[in-house]
């Protein structure tokens, strides 16, 4: 299926039809398989197209293999907060050429909605989290709560904190391992002046920022958590620092 994914790309881009490729190599119906993933193929066959091609298909499949992992030290660096990881990253992920037709392109996706809305272009990301919706048939189970997670997001940046608790409800912390949500519940709640539910999610917040060693977030929560036992404990301000 890579294997296609890759051989289809470089004919394009190399502007050979099929039946271009394919010739002295195999028939253009055989081209068609391979690149549709739909065949079974000798390694003879795909080293005679990669030639033709001048393409290494180990390294490309590298390529390939690499934007899952990289898109999710992407999500990392975003949770942590870290400036510079955030634009080196997204620089590399933009030179990868299987970005925009891999199965990880609505992953990617709703993270460049994440970042505009860091950035503060609310629209770009709402542009991007409306296409994803629509996908949403086609989503894995951490896209749709990755998908959800950033909706809540966009609706906190707007001070609508009803509706990003009702996105936030929707995760599902079992197959969703970036427990950062916590903390946006803990915000919401707070802004809700829903006190109780603030202190506790803020508890989960901070027990999920502790185990990834995330200090800036650790502040962050332990903030929230301060905010909510001052408020009528004034009376006891050492304790309570």
């Amino acid at each position: 299926m890579k294997e296609g994914l890759i051989i289809k790309y470089y004919r394009e881009r190399a502007g050979l039809t099929q039946t271009q490729l394919g010739e002295g190599i195999c028939s253009v119906t055989h081209i068609s398989k391979i690149e549709r993933g739909h065949t079974q193929y000798s390694s003879e066959i795909t080293n005679l197209i990669c030639k033709r091609l001048n393409i290494d298909l180990i390294k490309e499949l590298e390529k390939f293999d690499m934007l899952e992992t990289k898109l999710h030290e992407w999500l990392d660096a975003m949770v942590k907060q870290q400036k510079e990881d955030i634009e080196l990253i997204k620089e590399e992920l933009a030179q990868n050429p299987y970005l925009h037709f891999s199965e990880t392109k609505y992953f990617h996706s709703i993270l460049l909605a994440r970042y505009h809305l860091m950035q503060g272009d609310h629209e770009k990301g709402k542009s991007l989290l409306d296409s994803c919706q629509k996908a949403w048939n086609t989503l894995d189970r951490f896209e749709r709560n990755l998908l959800e997670h950033t909706w809540s997001i966009y609706f906190l940046n707007l001070q609508n904190c009803k509706e990003a608790i009702a996105h936030l409800k929707n995760i599902n912390p079992k197959e969703y391992n970036n427990h950062e949500f916590y903390f946006h519940l803990a915000t919401s709640s707070h802004l809700m002046n829903d006190r109780v539910k603030a202190y506790h999610y803020g508890t989960l917040a901070l027990s999920y920022f502790r185990e990834t060693n995330n200090f800036k977030r650790i502040l962050d929560t332990e903030t929230v958590l301060l905010i909510q036992m001052g408020t009528y404990d004034l009376c006891q301000f050492e304790e309570t620092v």
